[in-house]
């Protein structure tokens, strides 16, 4: 029997993005205040939110917001910025800091992010950081990679999925060993080449371009999310794709994309929301609807 996961992987772009404002700020200004975040992803942890993202200014790092309903928004700090990770504090990087990742193992925080076009690797004892490395390098030296995404599996097992460049950006995957914070190179794959129409569209010139990998597991099946085409493109869009194994391969889905610019999400049954710019750790309320700004209306379902 199939089971109808209707998942609203917009919602938290819209408010992380537009609708979310500090404490602090709201005292002060009745105009909406926005928390400017590309590529936001959400950690939860004991009833409590905690949004970072890729804020491309000064000062280079990542800042971290919390939130008890998803609404309203505060740094814990009282200031109007708070930095888990700072560019030159015992952490790899010098410019490029994109695309963060939260995740806890442990009584340890991580950060995995991106600077410098290659991935790195950052722990911390408090969820606020401030996050280090014992020796600042990146992931992987070996070659240019981006856009992080590290996933634990039911056997204890954590696998990074990332992007690499030859002449594109292409997914890849490998076994990841926490504790050393590198990948097993003989493990490293490709999960799969840019093979269907709506995964390269004539609207904007540029190499093939996947990127933003989230993967999760649902009943023994893992479902790898990604974005396709450039983001300076219209058709800019997500799509998924199956396995039963964490290595592939991967089957896309028939319906591709499933989140464009013309779309409208409503949550039926939720168990993890996935998209290149909204990561959540944890189940979220379903029978909210949201429409992004610039779509009309268009249903979407991601069928197991």
């Amino acid at each position: 029997m199939k089971t109808l996961i209707q998942f609203l992987l917009a919602t938290f772009t819209i408010l992380a993005c537009v609708c979310c404002k500090t404490a602090k700020e709201e005292k002060t200004d009745d105009k909406l205040n926005e928390i400017t975040f590309a590529d936001p992803t959400i950690f939860v942890e004991n009833g409590k939110y905690y949004l970072t993202g890729t804020r491309n200014r000064e000062p280079n790092g990542f800042a971290i917001f919390e939130s008890t309903d998803l609404k309203e928004w505060k740094t814990a700090n009282g200031d109007t910025l708070q930095l888990i990770l700072r560019k030159g504090d015992s952490a790899y990087g010098e410019r490029g800091f994109w695309a963060p990742q939260l995740f806890k193992e442990g009584n340890r925080y991580y950060l995995t992010y991106t600077a410098n076009e290659h991935t790195a690797l950052a722990s911390s004892n408090s969820v606020y950081g401030p996050f280090r490395q014992d020796s600042i390098r990146p992931i992987d030296e070996t070659a240019k990679n981006i856009d992080s995404f590290l996933f634990k599996d039911s056997d204890g097992k954590y696998y990074l999925y990332h992007v690499r460049f030859n002449k594109g950006n292409y997914l890849w995957v490998a076994e990841f060993d926490l504790q050393k914070g590198c990948i097993k190179p003989e493990t490293l794959k490709k999960c799969f080449d840019n093979t269907e129409a709506w995964e390269r569209t004539p609207n904007y010139k540029s190499a093939p371009v996947m990127e933003g990998p989230t993967v999760v597991k649902l009943d023994d099946l893992y479902y790898l999310f990604y974005s396709a085409n450039h983001f300076k493109n219209i058709d800019y869009a997500v799509g998924y794709a199956t396995s039963t194994s964490p290595y592939g391969p991967w089957k896309k889905h028939a319906n591709n994309p499933i989140i464009a610019c013309f779309t409208t999400i409503i949550v039926v049954s939720l168990k993890d929301v996935i998209h290149h710019t909204t990561r959540v750790n944890r189940p979220v309320h379903p029978g909210t609807q949201i429409r992004s700004r610039r779509c009309n209306d268009r249903f979407t379902q991601v069928e197991r």
